[in-house]
């Protein structure tokens, strides 16, 4: 693998921490329609923001400041796509359990209130998560960053050392 340090041209850095944040999103949508508990899920993020950034770093050209750069860029990308989802699925919820008290004769005022209630509940839920998925998946991005580069310098000093070697002999 220490034969593909540095191989790939620096722009293809953005493209592994862009589809980290599509990824991310999916995975954001997927854990509030199959209940994913959210350790395993901010586990999922931190492998899968640290995995994109340390292949954007130590198979591309690009170094550990990019690296650091796109993972913020690709951790709000994520934290902006976890608000709307969480914020969409929040108050469709909160408006169904409202349907329910208007089936049984709630007056419409109520439900209106009830629907703007839900909406400002689905808002502060997308928030929160929004937030927490934003450092989550910077600090993996980080982390990944650093270590990729360190690898890659390691393993092109390796190339280097061992192409030395081999003129020597």
């Amino acid at each position: 693998m220490s034969d593909k340090a540095g191989q790939m041209e620096t722009g293809n850095a953005w493209l592994f921490m862009i589809a980290a944040a599509l990824g991310g999103t999916a995975l954001a949508f997927l854990s509030l329609k199959v209940s994913i508990p959210g350790k395993v899920l901010y586990l999922a993020y931190l492998a899968l923001f640290g995995g994109a950034a340390y292949a954007s770093v130590f198979l591309t050209k690009a170094g550990k400041g990019l690296g650091i750069g796109a993972s913020f860029v690709s951790a709000a990308l994520l934290a902006i796509g976890s608000y709307l989802v969480t914020s969409m699925i929040v108050a469709a919820a909160a408006t169904k359990g409202i349907d329910l008290k208007d089936a049984a004769g709630a007056q419409n005022g109520h439900v209106a209130l009830s629907e703007g209630a839900g909406a400002v509940a689905g808002a502060i839920g997308g928030v929160i998560v929004a937030f927490v998925n934003f450092v989550v998946a910077a600090v993996g991005g980080i982390v990944g960053a650093v270590v990729g580069g360190n690898m890659k310098k390691k393993a092109l000093a390796t190339i280097t050392t061992s192409a030395v070697y081999a003129r020597a002999a």
